[in-house]
């Protein structure tokens, strides 16, 4: 197999989100340091976020978000400036960010998943029996699919069923 690009960056990534329709790749180290890629493999921006957890990318690219250890998301814009902070609270450990930035879910460390809009409005709640550690939106529709540790697994939708 033949790679068609590259960057080398500061420190490992440990984690990374495709944005298919604008071609973008954001990408997160443990450091803290997130960059976005566009489709050339050239950095369109790059930024560092203290106590940063996770990062995430709307399938469309529109809407990067990180999640921070002090239990705040926050939505990007491109430039990877904050559009948007939103207090999910300490206990937050996972998110997922649906196709087009419009719907977002926090799972928790007591085993609550809460659904947000991308407006920063808090939605309907769902209690696990496990702390949901892997989230994805569904391509069509705003179901969620999780996994946790014991292997849970399952699915939801933004009206917490």
């Amino acid at each position: 197999m033949k790679i068609a690009g590259g960057r080398s960056l500061p420190h490992a990534p440990i984690g990374l989100s495709i944005g298919l329709e604008q071609s973008v790749l954001l990408v997160w180290d443990r450091n803290g340091g997130v960059t976005l890629f566009n489709q050339a493999a050239e950095i369109q921006a790059s930024a560092q976020f203290t106590g940063l957890i996770q990062g995430g990318l709307s399938a469309d690219g529109s809407t990067p978000a990180v999640l921070l250890a002090n239990g705040t998301l926050l939505l990007l814009r491109q430039d990877l400036s904050v559009r948007l902070e939103i207090a999910a609270g300490e206990t937050s450990r996972a998110f997922a960010i649906d196709n087009h930035g419009h719907h977002l879910a926090i799972s928790h460390s007591t085993g609550e998943l809460c659904f947000w809009s991308g407006l920063g409005q808090k939605g309907k709640r769902v209690e696990l029996p496990r702390p949901a550690i892997h989230l994805a939106f569904a391509v069509e529709h705003p179901w969620l699919a999780f996994t946790a540790e014991s292997g849970l697994a399952g699915c939801a939708d933004i009206n917490g069923s």
